[in-house]
């Protein structure tokens, strides 16, 4: 049969049906049928298909407006079901789902939602076996209560108590053919808390394991007694506490433990615990709150933060100051050489790798610079250099002096020649800062003060260098003074005492 003719015979049986004309009102308004279109059917008033073909009505357009309860079919609008829906096979949800009023957000959305590529938004969730997941983000934050202790561990399924006073536990197993880890003589550690009673607090219990029927996955323990805990009261254990292992009472390889505490503030790694009370000794490594022992031997408050280890073992060690600046490398870069590069340490030093701060030696004394760069050799009035090490003292001497003075033949030169940190600052010196005075007595011993003084005023502006004759011992009706001194009182600027030098002769 062709398909013209399963066409024809298709038409025939439709050309039999008739529809309901409330039905085609309402689903074809657009018609408009006389009453000579219509005829009564069981009190109800229809049209024929064949009476809807000329109006260039086809049962395929009718088609279009029912979901088929058989086969697949598509629902161009939105359908909502009054009393629920129910598939017996997979629902496929391809643009998403929402649950209740969905609103979106962390803090303030409410309902459910689930989007086409599978991201879910949800108020909470139960999961009664497992969760199996690539990365866990917690709100983009992680937090920590109590202790976390890396070591053995087990949970307690139920606690009996014996009639010598140990306690028999028996452990959850945590997988099929699971046998616990504990071993006889381990330190055990366990927290008890109140939260089901309606109470907050926490209490420690601390054990120690007197055998282990691994096969029954039960240990017998015994309480340690309230003087040998950290706390000096110990709990026993119940059912659900999770104990650790704490330490060992005589194996050295289960005598180290490294834990987490939030309640400490700290990091810690402990070494040789045999009991539940540890000392300083036990500590090989802490980061974070320092432990409290140390107060007791080093001026570090209490609480104070820090990194506390046993051995340290490294290339660099960089270091900073109160206000967070690298201190610098004090290094001794030898004689002065006015061709290096000297550091104030203020700039990273790229041969070493560090914020240097140069030293130099220069006359004998120890130089620290002060500016990065300098090339004024250090002195005593440069502030590029600070003085570290040497001697400091300033000095002034008198050359040219006679060994021996014939006051009949009296002429020679004296000179002023200063220095400080053993180098010569004479030039430096101006004359007005250079005073020269004279002693001289009389025969009868007694200082010829007015002499003097009109000798000094004379002599102001002499500097540096003072040429004495034999009018400069003012003698008197041919009788030489016996004591004769000439002084030159020096004053080197800034800030330096002023320094005498003296020459004379007793006659």
């Amino acid at each position: 049969m062709t398909e013209q003719e399963k066409k024809i015979i298709k038409n025939e049986i439709l050309d039999q049906l008739t529809l309901d004309s409330k039905l085609i009102e309402q689903l074809v308004p657009e018609i408009q049928l006389s009453d000579e279109d219509l005829f009564e059917i069981n009190g109800g008033r229809h049209v024929s298909f064949k009476t809807m073909r000329k109006y260039g009505f086809d049962f395929e357009k009718i088609a279009e407006l029912f979901l088929s309860r058989k086969d697949n079919d598509t629902a161009a609008g939105l359908i909502t079901f009054l009393k629920g829906l129910v598939s017996d096979a997979i629902a496929r949800l391809k643009g998403g789902a929402e649950f209740g009023e969905f609103v979106s957000g962390m803090m303030t959305g409410i309902g459910a939602a689930i989007d086409s590529r599978g991201n879910a938004e949800f108020e909470s969730v139960t999961v009664r076996s497992a969760l199996r997941v690539m990365e866990l983000i917690i709100n983009r934050l992680g937090a920590q209560e109590g202790d976390t202790l890396f070591s053995e561990s087990d949970t307690i399924d139920s606690c009996t108590l014996n009639p010598d006073g140990t306690y028999l536990l028996k452990v959850q197993e945590k997988y099929d053919g699971y046998f616990t880890a504990m071993t006889a003589g381990m330190v055990l550690k366990g927290v008890v808390n109140t939260l089901g009673k309606g109470g907050t607090d926490y209490y420690t219990s601390f054990m120690r394991v007197n055998s282990v029927n691994a096969s029954a996955n039960t240990i017998e323990v015994s309480l340690y007694p309230d003087d040998e805990v950290p706390a000096g009261k110990n709990y026993p254990p119940c059912g659900l506490m999770r104990v650790v292992r704490w330490g060992h009472q005589t194996d050295k390889s289960k005598q180290s433990l490294f834990y987490i505490s939030s309640t400490e503030g700290r990091i810690i790694k402990l070494s040789g615990v045999d009991r539940p009370i540890i000392g300083s000794g036990n500590y090989e490594v802490s980061f974070g709150t320092l432990p409290e022992w140390l107060s007791e031997l080093l001026p570090i408050a209490p609480g104070e933060s820090g990194i506390y280890v046993k051995h340290i073992v490294t290339e660099t060690v960089w270091q900073l100051d109160h206000q967070g600046k690298p201190l610098p490398t004090v290094r001794d870069r030898g004689p002065y050489d006015p061709a290096e590069f000297y550091y104030s340490g203020d700039i990273l030093r790229p041969e070493t790798n560090d914020w240097e701060h140069s030293d130099a030696w220069h006359n004998g004394c120890r130089w620290r610079c002060m500016v990065t760069g300098t090339k004024t050799a250090p002195a005593y009035d440069v502030t590029a250099w600070s003085f570290r090490e040497g001697d400091p003292t300033f000095r002034v001497e008198l050359r040219g002096g006679p060994a021996s003075i014939r006051p009949r033949s009296f002429k020679f030169t004296l000179e002023v020649v200063a220095s400080i940190y053993n180098e010569d600052v004479t030039d430096t010196i101006a004359d007005g800062d250079i005073e020269w005075t004279r002693y001289t007595e009389d025969d009868d011993g007694n200082r010829r003060a007015d002499s003097d003084n009109v000798w000094a005023m004379r002599h102001a502006q002499a500097g540096r260098s003072l040429t004495l004759t034999e009018a400069d011992l003012d003698i008197t009706a041919g009788i030489v003074p016996k004591v004769a001194v000439f002084t030159a009182t020096v004053r080197l600027r800034p800030g330096t005492t002023p320094k005498t030098a003296s020459f004379g002769y007793r006659a």
